[in-house]
């Protein structure tokens, strides 16, 4: 609101644009309206022109003698929201105070102010019900950010906002909505999991804030008979420690075990195909797994996998185990592969039985690992391994036609205490081919003995022994 000044005894009309100045203390002011009748609205203003006595401007070198200043207060003024006929609700620009008075600009019609409430910034608390003024209906509050969103859940059962009343607590925090409600995340035909059993959202209206054993008439509980609902009938036999707060111990329906904490939250339970999975130190998996691939695994020091079933044609496939590690007491079915892992030293595999058809083939057996006590169906191949300095392939019975070849034993490798009933063939042996027994009608074949290696083999007769190389 502008500052006004005023006049009488004007010696003529003031300029706009002007400034005016008085003439005891040199109050100033530019000029923005002059209504010829004593009263300049004026505006920069400087000085106090309570103390002036005359004025004259710099344009018109009109003069006047000053009667008075209004120092323009800005007026106070508010949108009216509600108006219940004894009080009324509205957004001021600025608080009021009792006594103001507010004159409607559209009816005119004026009121004096008795009591203000200012709600301004306050919120509504977390857990306490609202009301709307007009419907009537209820809700508890979740959130308030206190400027222009709050999240509550309704407890008034098929009665909503209306999307523009005034909403309050009772206890002095007024808020005013501006647009509907956006409905709950849940919508009707959504099931929910509550104290392990199931429910479905049949009827939305009726949604009361309760959980759905209490909210009945808006949830319907699902039978665990019934198909289709979501049920999976599972169980998990874990051991907790509180003190570490860590799992120690778990176990699934497929028959895998898991101890120790820290390998529990990569393995994939209930999952059919073992891919990428890391086993720490102290961890380890034992007990019958009948379906899995194991793939691209990483077994840490001191962990291990044992007594473990593989279906027919699974993969044990790219997997690293380090010092330490062993797999063993595991039963591989037909046509199974173990293929493409690296055994480092101090790393064993050992006591695993296959069916026919299987291949341990293009493995790396590092210094001082151990394969062995490998039972092989027939018509299982040993193939393509690299068997470095100490590492030693032991204990082996190939079925009929069961093979070894395309091996490579360095230095100080050996395969020994094995029985060949199929052939053993197409190796480069550096190390040592020692105390094995060749059965009758198996095939020893196209090797390379290398200088130093050592040889030392049982043969039954009808052996068939064809260019093999000594160097």
């Amino acid at each position: 609101m502008l500052e006004k000044v005023f006049y009488d005894s004007a010696s003529g009309v003031f300029t706009v644009g002007e400034t005016i100045t008085g003439d005891d203390n040199g109050s100033t002011g530019v000029v923005v309206s002059d209504d010829g009748a004593g009263t300049l609205e004026v505006e920069s203003v400087s000085g106090d022109w309570t103390t002036e006595t005359t004025f004259q401007g710099d344009v018109s070198a009109n003069t006047a003698t000053a009667t008075g200043y209004d120092p323009g207060v800005p007026e106070k003024t508010g949108s009216i929201i509600e108006d219940n006929g004894s009080r009324i609700w509205l957004i001021p620009d600025q608080p009021l105070t009792d006594g103001n008075i507010l004159i409607g600009n559209i009816n005119g019609y004026e009121i004096t102010v008795d009591e203000y409430q200012d709600s301004q910034g306050l919120t509504f608390t977390v857990g306490e019900t609202i009301t709307g003024a007009i419907t009537g209906a209820t809700a508890v509050i979740m959130a308030d950010d206190g400027s222009a969103e709050m999240t509550a859940y309704m407890t008034s059962p098929g009665v909503a906002f209306d999307g523009s009343e005034r909403i309050e607590n009772g206890s002095g925090v007024v808020a005013y909505m501006f647009d509907a409600a956006t409905g709950p995340t849940i919508v009707e035909g959504d099931i929910v999991i509550w104290n392990l059993l199931h429910y479905q959202l049949t009827n939305a209206a009726n949604l009361d804030g309760t959980d759905p054993a209490t909210n009945t008439s808006a949830y319907e509980l699902l039978e665990k008979a019934w198909e289709n609902v979501g049920y999976i009938t599972a169980w998990d036999v874990s051991e907790f420690d509180f003190t570490e707060e860590a799992i120690i111990y778990r176990q699934d329906l497929l028959g895998n075990i898991v101890f120790g904490s820290v390998g529990q939250p990569t393995f994939q339970w209930g999952n059919d195909s073992y891919t990428e999975n890391i086993l720490f130190k102290d961890a380890k998996i034992e007990q019958q797994n009948s379906f899995a691939s194991f793939q691209k695994c990483l077994l840490y020091p001191e962990s291990y996998i044992s007594g473990n079933m593989l279906n027919a044609g699974v993969l044990f496939s790219s997997v690293i185990m380090f010092s330490g590690t062993n797999i063993s007491d595991c039963n591989f079915g037909e046509d199974t592969r173990f293929n493409n892992s690296t055994i480092y030293q101090g790393a064993s595999v050992s006591s695993v039985a296959t069916g026919t058809g299987c291949a341990i083939e293009n493995n790396i057996l590092e210094n001082g690992a151990v394969l062995t006590g490998i039972t092989a169906g027939a018509n299982c191949i040993l193939s393509n391994n690299k068997i470095q300095n100490n590492a030693r392939m032991s204990d082996i019975i190939l079925g009929d036609n069961a093979e070894i070849s395309a091996n490579t034993l360095l230095p100080g490798a050996a395969v020994e205490l094995s029985t060949i009933n199929g052939g053993f063939t197409t190796n480069i042996v550096s190390g040592s081919f020692a105390e094995n027994i060749i059965a009758a009608g198996a095939v020893f074949d196209t090797n390379r003995i290398d200088y130093n290696a050592v040889v030392f083999n049982v043969i039954f007769p009808l052996i068939r022994r064809s260019e093999t190389m000594l160097c």
